[in-house]
């Protein structure tokens, strides 16, 4: 019976799991074990509110006695769960498979169910093949972002999290560092759990290399906690405790630029900044700095010259003054900002300035994620909602 009640379980489940890897990046391989505790106790429930409801349009009294009777049930329901999900490594978070690894997983089960008692043997063998094949096939697919080699490529992904700041750097030996996760905390939507985690998950990042908070603010930091939870983490720096020497991955340099004593009252200018380089690219991630932290950059002689800029503060006022624009020099730069926020961001007259020096400016409200990705001589800039791809040849003197 059990054995019965385990393979109508794992049956369920394989025909399920398209959907739970798409929707939720989530394979359960404790699921089976646990639905012999989970269904009995979901069916009892079932049948107890159904009871229910028919006896509360005899007597609302002896209705409502019933309805009690659920809770008890539901609770040992919610207990069998949460005692599942302590299990070490009872859910993997793995890529969400794309159409043609769907299509071959559905075709492979669909061959392997069929039923051909009928058929000659030689053409169940054939058919059963074809259904392993497929399967095979669509476990290739969907596993090939965890296992493809680095191309060698430096990205910077600038997340739309909405009013709020999140960057992921892919690094040309295959490492990734993630800077800030957008907001979260209490009554707020969690953008590290719910956007940048899955999207980590698709690009078949299991693991940071570095973890980067520029500062506490909760639309910064909000969404650490669940980076912390999800990920392993190698190293994670702040401010006060980022490398004090340029660190290289592959090809790659970041280098944290000198942190400053800010006041109290200028804790945006407290945060962590960070250039990246490659070849002839760079970018700059200047946090939510403001003008003062800006001019304390320029007076100290600090290399800010930068193809990309992620601008300060989702480009508030007080921040990206003409004279850091003109020490910064980027072709491209990119607005973190929530559509239709309460602050006015990006700020008109940043916007002018951008313009003025002849920046490209892409926005996270109006054209979704930002995807910068360079081989250090070109960089091509996608942007995810227009699906539009706008190339920069950086060398003046190449052919891109």
């Amino acid at each position: 019976v059990i054995l019965g009640v385990l393979a109508v379980s794992a049956a369920a489940q394989l025909a399920v799991l398209p959907v739970t890897l798409t929707h939720f990046n989530q394979l359960s391989t404790i699921g089976v074990v646990a639905n012999l505790g989970v269904v009995p106790l979901a069916g009892v429930a079932t049948v107890l509110g159904l009871v229910a409801v028919g006896l509360s349009f005899l007597s609302e009294t002896v209705g409502a006695v019933v309805f009690d009777a659920v809770w008890p049930v539901l609770l040992a329901l919610r207990w069998v769960v949460a005692l599942a999900a302590q299990v070490p490594g009872a859910v993997i978070h793995l890529p969400a498979p794309g159409p043609v690894a769907v299509a071959c997983y559905v075709g492979g089960l669909a061959l392997l169910v069929m039923p051909d008692r009928a058929a000659a043997l030689r053409r169940r063998l054939v058919r059963r093949g074809a259904g392993v094949g497929l399967l095979a096939l669509a476990v290739g697919i969907a596993a090939w972002p965890l296992v493809r080699s680095p191309d060698g490529k430096l990205r910077v992904i600038v997340l739309d999290v909405g009013q709020g700041d999140a960057a992921v750097i892919e690094m040309p030996d295959g490492r990734t560092i993630l800077v800030d996760a957008g907001s979260g905390g209490p009554m707020r939507l969690d953008a590290g759990e719910r956007v940048v985690a899955p999207f980590l998950w698709n690009r078949g990042v299991l693991s940071l290399a570095g973890l980067a908070v520029t500062h506490d603010d909760a639309d910064h930091a909000g969404g650490m906690a669940a980076m912390r939870r999800l990920f392993r983490i190698d190293e994670q720096w702040t401010a006060a405790s980022a490398p004090s020497e340029p660190r290289r991955f592959g090809r790659a340099i970041v280098t944290p630029l000198p942190p400053t004593a800010a006041p109290a009252g200028r804790r945006n200018d407290a945060g962590l900044v960070l250039r990246v380089e490659i070849g002839l690219a760079s970018f700059l991630l200047a946090a939510d700095i403001g003008a003062a932290r800006e001019h304390e950059l320029l007076a100290s002689g600090t290399r800010l010259a930068s193809t990309v800029l992620k601008v300060a503060h989702h480009g508030s006022r007080f921040s990206t003054t003409s004279e850091f624009l003109r020490a910064v020099r980027p072709t491209a730069a990119a607005i973190s900002v929530g559509a239709r926020n309460a602050y006015g961001h990006p700020d008109p007259g940043v916007l002018a300035r951008l313009a003025e020096a002849g920046v490209a400016v892409y926005r996270t409200d109006e054209d979704g994620a930002v995807i910068f990705e360079t081989d250090g001589g070109t960089l091509t800039v996608t942007r995810w909602a227009r699906r539009s791809i706008d190339r920069f040849c950086l060398d003046p003197e190449g052919i891109c």
